[in-house]
Parts: C-alpha cells; structure tokens; sequence
C-alpha cells in the first residue's frame, strides 16, 4: 500500500501480552546485527581463558563461552522487554504517526511518548516485522511492535529518514526518548522522557538555570559517566572476580598460568575504563551542543538548546545519580540523559528526586 509523499499515515494498536518479548527480541538482534557485540564477546573470551587456564577440554571451553553469550544475550531481552512494559503496559492502546515532520507514538489519550522529526533518525529498517528506528549522536533505538509496522508506515518512515536534511533546525515541540540499554545521551539530544507541551506562564527566574556545552563539558560527562558505569555493582563484580583469579594463580606452579592471568585481568580492566569513556565520548560529541537552558515548574522540567525544547515529568523519572560534575536522569524507557552539574541547584536537585518514581 503506498501512500502520497507529504501525507501522514496513522495507526493504532492495543499491547498484546507477546508485544514485549516480541520487541525486545527485534531490537537485541538489530543491536547485534549491527556489530553491537564486543561485550559479548570479552565475557565469552574470558570463560575461554580460564578453561584453558584450569586445562579442561576445549571443547567443554567453547560450550561454556557460548553458554555464557546465550545467558547476557537472555538477559538483555529480559531486560529490554521490562522497559517496554513499563512505558507501554499490555493492554494500552498505542497510536502512531509518521508524518511529514516526523515520527510521533502517542500512549492512549496521553501526550506523545516520543515526538521526534526525521533529522533526528539515521536509520529505519525493519527487523522480524518490527520497525527500528536508530537515533542519530546515540546508540538509543525506537522499536514498534509488529502490529503498528505494516508496509505504509514503514515506507513512511524510510522516506522521512532518507529525505531529512542532517543538521534540519528542530521543532520546539519535538521529545525525545528511546529504548535502549542505558545509553548516554546529552540533554539536549535524549531526555528521559518529554512531552509536546511547555509551560505557559512566565518562569520564576530563580527556577531557571543555563549552561553551556562544549567540548570541555562533554570530556567532563564522559570521564562522570564512565566512573559511574565503572564503579556499578555488575561490573565491579565481574572485574574483583579476576582480581581473586589473578591472586589465586599465583599458588599455581604453572608459570605460564601465573603472568598470563594477571595481564588478562589488567588489559580487560583497561579495557573497560578506556573503551567506556571513548565510546561515551563519541556518542555525546556527535549529539548537539550549545547553549542548553532548565526550566523547573512543579512536576517536570523543560530543556530548551538550539536542537528544541523537551519536556521531563518527574514522574517519569526512575533514578538520579550524581557523579563529579554530572546528573544522570535514567526514565521509564531505560533511556540515560546526561547534564552538567551546575544545572541543577540542589534546592532544585531536590526537588527532581522527590517527584521521581524511583523515590
């Protein structure tokens, strides 16, 4: 079914109990699909190190290594399917629209969950009969169940991608919010969760905060960020497990067994510090920067920087975390939005906190 260039095509579905778990598939193997698997690969590498280490079959090695993805690649799922169902309970009716400015995917007679133009898409294809849309600056991805990606609203979709001029000014009533697995995203690119509507009155000037992001603030970000990914219980377990091996060996009489562990352990914690931080690095410098502002009202936030204005509802806000010099808001979808301290005075700090679902 083709549709006229220019017109919007809207459908509407209710969340059937398959929904999630249908999603969450779609968008891990998209991720995969997309070469998205290093972390995959460094545990199942690891498991094969200390197989040949304790000197078991390589056989028994690689079952367990492939034991080991199937288990992260579950979880992941798992994970990605309980975002889903947070944002989009089973039974919810959903209502897309892929217009001429952009995508917008409204939650019953709510305000649009996502409101994002073209400009703001680097990709759209289709994955197990569920549209991905790929976020541009960001690793964040936008999942449709099967129900809502019919032939129009794919082609929709892949003609607004293709035919949106990078760089296109964005519209001051656009939102921004994906399910993703904890991607950063600068605030003015991702915020957690944000609606078309702003605040209509004029602002108390006290509640009203601005800042600039450069270069210099985006190093800052990156290096708060990756502490605190770093320093999360997860990993934190997994490098003191290698730690404990690397002490352990050294009763061994094996020499070999005795250096090559401990390298292991110091490359792969080298690894995940440097490659966190370069990896966060990139994402946020290929976001937008600039002049951001904060308005605070009663119950949300609005974000307003020359890519648009955004709407947070404390409501939708699950965790705040302080690190250095950055706030990490992560919202309902798992989507993490990252700014600079000096944006949030504590008094307004926290106030966020006590609006939060997380509280």
């Amino acid at each position: 079914m083709s549709t006229a260039p220019g017109t919007a095509v809207t459908r509407s579905t209710v969340v059937a109990a398959s929904d999630p778990g249908r999603v969450a598939l779609a968008l891990v193997l998209h991720r995969l699909a997309r070469r998205q698997w290093v972390d995959l690969l460094v545990p199942a590498t690891l498991v094969l190190a200390l197989e040949w280490l304790l000197g078991l079959p390589l056989v028994v090695g690689l079952l367990l290594a492939v034991a080991t993805v199937a288990v992260l690649v579950t979880v992941r799922i798992w994970q990605a399917r309980r975002r889903f169902s947070r944002t989009f309970p089973v039974g919810s009716r959903l209502t897309v629209t892929a217009g001429p400015g952009g995508l917008v995917l409204q939650r019953e007679d709510d305000p649009p969950a996502f409101d994002v133009p073209w400009h703001l898409f680097d990709a759209a294809t289709l994955v197990r009969h569920h549209l991905v849309l790929a976020m541009r600056g960001s690793q964040a991805l936008i999942v449709l169940p099967a129900s809502l990606s019919d032939d129009a609203i794919v082609s929709a979709a892949q003609a607004g991608v293709a035919g949106a001029p990078v760089g296109a000014p964005r519209p001051t009533d656009g939102a921004d919010q994906a399910m993703n697995d904890g991607d950063p995203a600068t605030a003015s690119d991702a915020s957690p969760e944000a609606n078309s509507s702003t605040d209509a009155a004029p602002a108390d000037p006290a509640r009203v905060t601005s800042t600039t992001i450069d270069d210099a603030t985006i190093a800052r970000m990156s290096r708060d960020f990756t502490v605190q990914s770093v320093t999360g219980l997860g990993t934190l377990s997994l490098l003191g497990l290698l730690v404990a091996l690397s002490v352990l060996v050294q009763l061994s009489s094996d020499t070999t067994t005795r250096w090559v562990l401990p390298l292991v352990t110091v490359i792969v914690i080298t690894a995940v510090v440097v490659g966190g931080y370069l990896g966060t690095r990139r994402v946020l410098r290929r976001s937008p920067t600039g002049r951001i502002t904060l308005t605070f009202g009663d119950d949300s936030f609005t974000a307003t920087s020359e890519a648009g204005t955004a709407r947070t509802a404390y409501r939708d806000i699950v965790r705040v975390a302080e690190r250095g010099e950055t706030v990490m808001i992560r919202g309902t979808g798992g989507a993490i939005a990252l700014y600079p301290r000096t944006l949030f005075p504590p008094p307004l700090l926290a106030e966020v906190r006590a609006g939060t679902a997380g509280r």
